[in-house]
C-alpha cells in the first residue's frame, strides 16, 4: 500500500497538508492531474466541500500504476 502526502499553501497563506492512505499502486501523472483539478474547490477552513470530495474520490479510483512517485510540485 502507498500513501500520498500533499502540502500546499492555501488562499489563507498557510500551509495545508492532506493525505490519501492505502493506495493500491503508486500514483501517476494522470492521478496528479486529477488532484490538481480538485484542489481549487477545496474548502480550506472546513474541508467540507462535497463536490471537492467527489472529485477526489473519482481521481483516486482512476489512477494507474507507474514506476515513480510524483512530487507535489508536479501538480501545483
Amino acid at each position: 500500500m502507498y500513501q500520498l502526502l500533499l502540502t500546499y499553501t492555501g488562499n489563507d497563506n498557510r500551509q495545508h497538508t492532506f493525505s490519501l492512505n492505502n493506495l493500491a499502486a503508486i500514483p501517476d501523472r494522470a492521478f496528479a492531474e486529477e488532484i490538481s483539478k480538485a484542489l481549487p474547490g477545496l474548502d480550506l477552513f472546513g474541508l467540507n466541500d462535497t463536490i471537492w470530495y467527489e472529485t477526489l474520490i473519482e481521481a483516486s479510483v482512476r489512477y494507474t500504476q507507474e514506476d515513480v512517485m510524483f512530487k507535489a510540485s508536479d501538480i501545483l
